[in-house]
């Protein structure tokens, strides 16, 4: 387990270490660029990038020679996962090490350019933009929010989507940016989107629990599982640790 010392002051600091490329070629060679980095249980990680793909398949059943933009891609797991799907994707990164990761575990129709999420010169005629836990690192401020939504209107073809799966809180929950999911709705809207789906992902008490120490397999499954049914069923609001919305550019 990571010391509890060392993750309170990581959160602590986290609008600075984010924001550095070392921190993420830190982690790209940690991981060595094949697990998903977001939580101490590898095991939650996984299943997390089930139920994030799991909405992608449903909202998106045909991607086949669509041309993808997967902004702040790390180490390629989105992007191989779109590629897989037929598309053509290029990958967005600040990370020299991540990306290295990206290349050297391959994938057929992608290629990788290393630059700034708000640095997209070059890159235009996307159907569909992407994000998946970049933004609330990415950005600090609303303006920051409005600034990446409106480069990232200009990369996409008439009528492109953009696919948002991020963590967006205002409380402890947060990341970076201090936000809620109606906020984010709104700077959407005033970017020129329209939202097609909306849902919530990986109900937050359950995320807490299981997150930072490595339980069974059986157990972590279980209780994730049980957590998006009850989340679910019972329609609560503001209990998903993710926000995932599909948007179309207006």
């Amino acid at each position: 387990m990571i010391p509890i010392w060392k993750m309170i002051r990581a959160r602590a600091q986290r609008s600075e270490i984010y924001s550095q490329a070392s921190f993420w070629d830190e982690k790209a060679k940690k991981y060595s660029g094949r697990e998903a980095s977001m939580w101490p249980n590898k095991l939650l990680n996984r299943h997390y990038r089930h139920e994030q793909f799991g909405f992608i398949n449903r909202t998106l059943p045909s991607v086949q020679g669509w041309q993808v933009l997967d902004i702040g891609c790390g180490t390629g797991d989105l992007s191989r996962y779109f590629a897989s799907r037929g598309a053509l994707v290029a990958g967005v990164d600040f990370s020299s090490e991540a990306l290295a990761w990206a290349r050297k575990l391959g994938g057929e129709g992608i290629r990788y350019v290393q630059g700034s999420a708000y640095d997209l010169d070059g890159l235009e005629g996307f159907d569909l933009a992407a994000t998946l836990g970049v933004m609330t690192v990415a950005c600090r401020t609303r303006a920051d929010v409005e600034r990446l939504l409106g480069r990232i209107f200009q990369v996409l073809k008439p009528g492109g989507h953009l696919l948002i799966l991020e963590p967006l809180h205002r409380g402890p929950l947060r990341r970076v940016l201090k936000m809620s999911a109606a906020e984010f709705r709104d700077c959407l809207e005033r970017a020129g989107f329209r939202i097609v789906v909306a849902e919530e992902l990986h109900c937050w008490p359950i995320r807490v629990l299981l997150a930072y120490v490595r339980w069974p397999r059986w157990m972590t499954i279980l209780l994730a599982r049980l957590g998006l049914s009850w989340m679910r069923r019972h329609r609560r609001r503001r209990m998903g640790d993710y926000q995932a919305m599909l948007a179309c550019k207006t």
